[in-house]
């Protein structure tokens, strides 16, 4: 099964224009994400997809990069643009803003895509229209992720600091899926920006939601840290694996009341029957969202863990 890992990049942002060139120790914030997404072993290649020349020129020197159209609603939209032009069973998304992400989480996802009933062969590619640099050639037939994901096995994936729960039965598969960590800041607890997400007893998400979910009852009255302690609240993480066929489906619907009045754009796909799996990690990432926020990753660069 080949899939690829694409990290949609625009330079217009109202918080901080210019974010994926932004310098983070002598590194631009997109070189950074792309490193950390080789890593990963389940990745065949890294793409970055992006409307601006200006990323484009800057990441070509360290990856591919597929230029796209500028008026996408989402990065779903943006990325499907992308699958549509290349050979793949899947796609992982990964935000472009966390360049401390763990290669582990990117695998995790890409496993719960991986175990499905995807044909043998990879979908037919559209014409590579868009890209600004060659795909290298692999020989042998099987990319790295091809290999590394069919030598995993079918329980908890360890990764030494976190335990990855991947709840989709084996074979089962997912046609979409993503990330879920236990919220233990807080200060998260009724932060709008902190997307919460319920799941069923299969691991599916059933609704995601900027409002704090679910209501607790009996427990409403108490302290934000006894409710944490009174039940597992669930914090969603921006990384998203899809089917390849799915992804395509996905941005063929509109964007939908739901996704609309929450701006979240994994909501389109459960209001038109998707289901999305939801792997738990123990794993917190750390987003640049402002300028600020440099100093705070150059500082995290500089410990053990993340050199």
């Amino acid at each position: 099964m080949r899939i690829i890992g694409i990290i949609p990049a625009r330079y217009a942002s109202t918080r901080f224009p210019g974010k994926p060139l932004a310098l983070i120790a002598g590194k631009s914030l997109i070189q950074r994400v792309v490193e950390r997404c080789q890593q990963a072993t389940s990745l065949a290649e890294v793409v970055v997809a992006t409307d601006d020349p200006r990323i484009a020129e800057a990441a070509k020197k360290f990856c591919r990069v597929e230029m796209t159209r500028a008026d996408h609603p989402s990065g779903s939209d943006r990325i499907a643009e992308v699958a549509q032009r290349n050979q793949c069973d899947a796609v992982v998304n990964i935000q472009g803003d966390e360049p401390l992400i763990d290669p582990a989480v990117i695998d995790a996802v890409a496993r719960a895509v991986c175990r499905s009933s995807a044909p043998q062969n990879p979908l037919p590619a559209s014409p590579n229209a868009g890209s600004t640099s060659p795909s290298p050639p692999r020989s042998g037939g099987e990319g790295r992720g091809e290999v590394a994901l069919r030598a995993q096995g079918e329980s908890q994936l360890d990764v030494g600091c976190s335990m990855l729960d991947v709840r989709c039965s084996p074979g089962e598969g997912a046609e979409m899926c993503t990330t879920a960590t236990l919220i233990r800041n807080p200060e998260e607890y009724d932060n709008p920006n902190v997307v919460k997400v319920v799941v069923n007893s299969a691991g599916r998400a059933l609704y995601f939601s900027r409002r704090t979910i679910p209501y607790l009852r009996e427990a409403a009255s108490r302290s934000v840290n006894e409710q944490l302690a009174a039940f597992p609240f669930l914090k969603h993480l921006g990384i998203y694996g899809y089917r390849r066929e799915t992804l395509l489906r996905l941005v063929k619907f509109p964007v939908s009341p739901l996704e609309n009045a929450e701006k979240l754009e994994q909501l389109r796909a459960l209001e038109n029957g998707i289901p999305i799996a939801v792997v738990k990690v123990n794993y917190d990432s750390v987003g640049v969202d402002m300028p600020e926020d440099v100093a705070r990753v150059e500082k995290l660069l500089t410990t053990e863990k993340h050199r």
